[in-house]
């Protein structure tokens, strides 16, 4: 066990959100974007790199142990997982960035490589259900989503700096209203 039972289950039902009966991923990807946003405002990258890192480390533990005690292969409750996938997603958004407009491009990118898992996230997908291992079960259950994550980055990054100029000009001109 690597953290009280009570303290895994909010951690990785992220809150709750992973309790909701429809679209549960959906909504833990809804929960992260506080902390998204907040990380964007306030933090410095290096900053930002270490929460990805450690929330990825702990959802890693949290799903573990988790499938130690249960019997349910990569339940849907499990969000923690879209957590750590938002988290790389925006990690390179910053409070010079268009803030919303990255959360919002990034939250669905990510949803999108979530749900369609590309190569390799396909086969981390395929390993959290038929690894023998209940260690090795928690860790692909959350790196299917950071992969998602880095893919989701990677487009992020091109879209915002390909179309930076035209973002500027569209906000500036809203604000001159």
């Amino acid at each position: 066990m690597y953290f009280p039972r009570v303290v895994n289950r909010m951690l990785i039902t992220w809150f709750g959100c992973g309790l909701v009966p429809l679209a549960p991923g959906t909504a833990g990807s809804i929960g992260a974007l506080p902390l998204c946003w907040a990380l964007a405002m306030y933090a410095p990258l290096w900053v930002r790199l270490v929460v990805a890192i450690g929330v990825t480390a702990i959802a890693i533990l949290g799903s573990a142990q988790d499938q130690l005690e249960t019997a349910t292969k990569d339940p849907q409750y499990i969000v923690i997982d879209e957590v750590a996938g938002m988290l790389w997603t925006t990690l390179l958004l910053d409070a010079q960035s268009p803030l919303s407009l990255g959360l919002g491009i990034g939250f669905v990118l990510f949803r999108i490589f979530d749900m369609t898992k590309p190569p390799p996230a396909n086969l981390f997908d395929r390993a959290s259900k038929t690894s023998p291992s209940t260690f090795r079960r928690g860790a692909h259950i959350v790196l299917d989503d950071v992969v998602a994550g880095l893919y989701s980055l990677a487009i992020l990054t091109f879209i915002l700096h390909q179309f930076r100029a035209a973002i500027d000009a569209a906000f500036n001109a809203a604000l001159a209203r």
